[in-house]
């Protein structure tokens, strides 16, 4: 009977009749039984009347006597009653039929009740059943703009509340679906076209050499060097896309440890010292002493990724200044380049594939999303932020 209010309702309801019922029987078989004795009574007056007017002698001790007499061998049928189907007094016959007819009535009443409240229940748990069957199909249509408000709370409506949940669930995966189809679709597209860029001009290379018949070896080796340089782009953006990738689908076991801030910045630098000092970058670097607990190799992979940006929109010559600094709450990374960025790159440099205006040719937009999901993992978060023609990326671990 948990939860099944409805039916509850209608036993209580049911049972209430049936209460009613039976005091509506005892109070009519009370008052048919009084005016019974009444009449019976008025009989018994009557002949106690008679017999004191012709036998003024009999005393009352006698009249008692012979009404409480039990053994009477009186022969009524010679005065026309017959005592096994009918009263001595004629009008406790019309009682008793009365009685009948009224308790007969009552009990048709009380069973046509009874089966209109559970035609009733039986009607209206029919129509709960084909609302939520027409539901279910609803749903198995993809139908998911339902009208799921109820305010009952028997067992059908209970079930339409796990069905409601069940339908936001679904909802829920099929926008999810829809929107990881057009991220996929988006991604391939985004692929595609970061591979297109490097194989076209490997096809434009190999076709030279093949075509031309007297090339030089100077000129052979220029292009295999283009054709290793793409190569090596290609790879570059695979290893980053499938680092990517395991983030996203959380396959990423981080080995942390606490490190010197400072130490994993350095080892960073000198993943780009080549690009550093091809463009004669100084880089600017205030310590400050902090205890980071991270994975030591991808934090290097992170902060590689954001100086490594920082360089390549940074003019020759230049300097970036990275300074460290903690508090009670985190450590932060500040690392700042001559530039600046324009409203729309500064909301979406950390999505994945995107590329700001400023650009440059071999970028795939993957290195800054790729460093925001490694910060994140670490308990980080990254922001930027450009002021007065000058970029900052600013990294916060916070401490656990």
């Amino acid at each position: 009977m948990k939860n099944k209010v409805y039916l509850k309702k209608v036993i209580i309801v049911s049972s209430l009749f049936l209460i009613v019922f039976v005091v509506l029987n005892l109070m009519l078989n009370n008052y048919f039984y009084k005016k019974y004795t009444e009449n019976y009574n008025k009989k018994v007056s009557q002949i106690i009347y008679v017999l004191k007017e012709k036998y003024p002698e009999l005393t009352d001790t006698e009249i008692a006597n012979v009404i409480n007499y039990e053994n009477n061998s009186i022969d009524l049928e010679k005065y026309g009653i017959n005592i096994n189907e009918e009263s001595i007094v004629l009008e406790n016959d019309k009682i008793s039929n009365d009685m009948f007819v009224l308790n007969t009535l009552l009990f048709l009443l009380f069973f046509i009740i009874i089966i209109f409240i559970y035609i009733k229940y039986s009607n209206d748990k029919d129509k709960k059943i084909n609302e939520i069957n027409r539901m279910v199909e609803e749903i198995s249509i993809g139908n998911y703009e339902i009208d799921f408000n109820n305010k009952s709370e028997d067992e059908l409506s209970i079930f339409r509340d796990n069905l409601y949940k069940i339908t936001l669930k679904l909802k829920e995966e099929s926008e999810n679906t829809l929107k990881d189809k057009k991220e996929l679709k988006e991604s391939l597209e985004n692929i595609s076209h970061q591979l297109k860029t490097p194989l076209t001009a490997m096809s434009i290379s190999i076709d030279n050499i093949l075509e031309s018949k007297n090339i030089k070896d100077e000129k052979r080796r220029e292009f295999l060097i283009d054709i290793k340089k793409e190569i090596n782009n290609i790879n570059f953006f695979i290893k980053n896309l499938l680092q990517l990738s395991r983030f996203e689908v959380n396959v990423v076991n981080f080995e942390r440890k606490e490190y010197d801030i400072l130490e994993i910045i350095k080892a960073s630098l000198q993943k780009i010292e080549l690009l550093r000092d091809l463009k004669n970058i100084q880089i600017e670097l205030k310590e400050d002493n902090a205890q980071l607990y991270c994975d030591y190799n991808w934090e290097i992979e992170a902060i590689t990724n954001i100086v490594k940006n920082a360089i390549e929109h940074s003019k020759e010559n230049n300097k970036i200044i990275i300074s460290i600094t903690k508090n009670n709450t985190y450590i932060s990374v500040k690392i700042s380049n001559n530039g600046s960025i324009n409203n729309e790159d500064l909301e979406n440099i950390f999505k994945r594939f995107y590329k700001g205006k400023n650009s440059i040719k071999d970028s795939t937009g993957i290195g800054l999303s790729l460093s925001k999901s490694i910060i994140e993992k670490d308990n980080g978060k990254i922001f930027v932020k450009c002021e007065n023609n000058c970029t900052t990326f600013e990294i916060k671990y916070y401490f656990v």
